[in-house]
């Protein structure tokens, strides 16, 4: 049991923001929550950074870009969430930026998320 009181509304919002979020997304898993949210809070992560940030194995970023991209793995669309891009300065090295799409759900689960007032 917890020893420390907590105010529910924050757990409220955070509960809400995750079930829009699997309405919206219902394919979307845990950690490709994790690397998109990653995604929101440093725009221009390189894929490495995020791996590193979230704990993920290489390939496991791989996965969650591409899942959270455009373009799915075996030619299935992705989410369109965010968009890895060849960092021009190193070119083995890919950037990671919000889309539009991206930026409305960053919107929406910050407006969720706003403490009452």
């Amino acid at each position: 049991m917890c020893a420390k009181t907590f105010d529910k509304s924050n757990l409220k919002r955070f509960c809400e923001s995750i079930k829009v979020i699997r309405v919206m997304y219902p394919e979307m898993t845990l950690n490709a929550l994790h690397a998109f949210l990653i995604s929101a809070l440093e725009e221009g992560v390189t894929m490495a950074d995020m791996a590193h940030r979230a704990n993920f194995s290489q390939s496991s970023s791989s996965r969650n870009t591409a899942l959270l991209s455009a373009h799915h793995r075996y030619g299935r669309a992705g989410l369109d969430l965010i968009r890895a891009t060849e960092d021009p300065r190193e070119r083995r090295r890919k950037l990671v930026h919000l889309t539009a799409k991206g930026r409305r759900l960053v919107s929406l689960l910050a407006d969720i998320n706003k403490p009452d007032v």
